[in-house]
């Protein structure tokens, strides 16, 4: 073996375990990603160029992790305001992947990807093995052993088969036809189900309706695009006796961060990323103050993704994680973007988030709707029956937060977007007009 194969290996195993490394090794490998990626998206993608040279800031200025906070911050709005041409690496030699968001908060963003190309070409002589591809997937949660005979079943939109043992449930049938969903898993028996937290619960919520023996026993649930409350995790637990583990990622950018057994925040992925909490005037928040959570993405080479405004308020967790692993976690409050204006007050959808998400134990899902200029109508699923003084509890909380009391209904279903995530605010006076 050459001297150049034997540092790709090592290359390579740093890769899949700086997450595990003290911090200073993994501060370490991303100062030379970032380096590396600044350096890239200058020589090679106009926009990067233009926007560095404004900034009056250079590729070599970046001499340590805090020089980061030297480079513009981009953003979904940003890219979209100037030509591919302008945004991408024109001579990118590699095969690229199109890829769209859901637009959730808006129009959709459609986006090149290449971090597969960039994989590849970087490891590829060592080999991209079961080790790498649990890693990338799953953070290591599952034993690598089981990869090849691991049975995945994900309820998406659209989903290509990408395993050897795989079973694609569109979200259409959960809603169309419901009944046939719960045996189709039982008899796939997956090892791992992947899907929209909104989804997670609703199928929980369908398999409680069957027998215990009826039910699929699936040992582990990832749920994605949404934030997974302690409420609605225990409430899959004890449905399935599955462990709900909640993912923390971005179209653009894939999987960011996933959380241990412990569920106090997902540990990131910072072999593949610099995570940065800002205010609303960019400066960078100290551990445990919430805040705009911006990204830098080293494996992008066609469309590079360097201090992007992710549009989600999340905050670092201080201190370390109880399970031993070193890597810093996220706890991730909401997507700014989606806005309700009662009255002479407008209102993020994360505050209600917030609010609603760490208020009760037994609020398995919501919804706030502006029923009248204002009025708010709030939709509660819960988990077990709501009593008086739970709705008075309700009520004052917001009186209290946002100077309204809102009427509270509780119902049996609350409609979700067809690509499966929750509409948590809904401006139903617009709907009527």
């Amino acid at each position: 073996m050459n001297s150049s194969s034997v540092f790709q290996k090592i290359d390579c195993m740093l890769w899949m375990r700086i997450h595990r490394l003290p911090q200073v090794f993994a501060q370490r490998w991303q100062l030379r990603e970032l380096q590396r990626a600044v350096a890239y998206a200058y020589k090679e993608v106009p926009l990067y160029r233009k926007l560095f040279d404004k900034q009056g800031v250079a590729p070599s200025d970046v001499r340590t992790l805090d020089d980061v906070r030297r480079l513009p911050i981009t953003s979904k709005q940003l890219f979209r305001r100037h030509p591919l041409e302008e945004t991408t690496a024109a001579a990118f030699p590699g095969k690229i992947v199109w890829k769209e968001t859901s637009g959730s908060t808006g129009e959709p963003f459609r986006f090149p990807s290449s971090y597969v190309h960039y994989l590849m070409r970087r490891f590829g002589p060592v080999g991209i093995g079961a080790r790498t591809i649990a890693f990338m997937a799953w953070g290591n949660i599952l034993p690598v052993e089981m990869f090849q005979r691991l049975r995945i079943a994900e309820i998406r939109v659209h989903c290509e088969p990408r395993f050897k043992h795989f079973l694609h449930i569109p979200v259409s049938d959960l809603r169309k036809r419901p009944e046939t969903v719960v045996p189709r898993l039982k008899e796939f028996a997956p090892d791992l189900l992947n899907a929209h937290a909104t989804i997670l619960v609703e199928l929980a919520r369908l398999a409680h309706r069957f027998s215990p023996e009826e039910r699929p026993h699936i040992p582990y649930m990832i749920s994605h695009g949404e934030v997974l409350t302690r409420t609605q995790r225990n409430y899959i637990r004890e449905v399935f006796g599955a462990e709900p583990y909640n993912r923390y990622g971005l179209e653009e950018v894939g999987s960011v961060a996933i959380d241990c057994e412990n569920h106090t925040g997902g540990h990131i992925h910072e072999e593949s990323f610099i995570v940065e909490i800002l205010d609303e005037a960019d400066r960078p928040l100290p551990e445990g103050e919430t805040g705009r959570i911006v990204i830098t993405y080293f494996y992008n080479d066609v469309m590079p993704i360097i201090r992007y405004d992710t549009g989600d308020q999340g905050v670092v967790a201080s201190g370390p994680c109880a399970c031993g692993v070193p890597a810093r976690r996220i706890l991730v409050d909401g997507r700014k973007g989606g806005f309700l204006t009662i009255g002479s007050r407008r209102f993020n959808n994360v505050e209600f988030e917030v609010l609603l998400g760490r208020m009760s134990d037994n609020i398995l899902r919501y919804q706030v709707a502006k029923v009248a200029p204002d009025a708010v109508l709030l939709r509660i699923i819960p988990v077990d029956r709501f009593r008086e003084e739970d709705l008075a509890f309700v009520r004052e909380r917001f009186r209290e937060e946002f100077g309204f009391a809102p009427e509270i209904k509780i119902v049996d279903d609350i409609a979700y977007a067809a690509g499966g995530k929750g509409r948590f605010i809904t401006d139903e006076t617009s709907e009527k007009s």
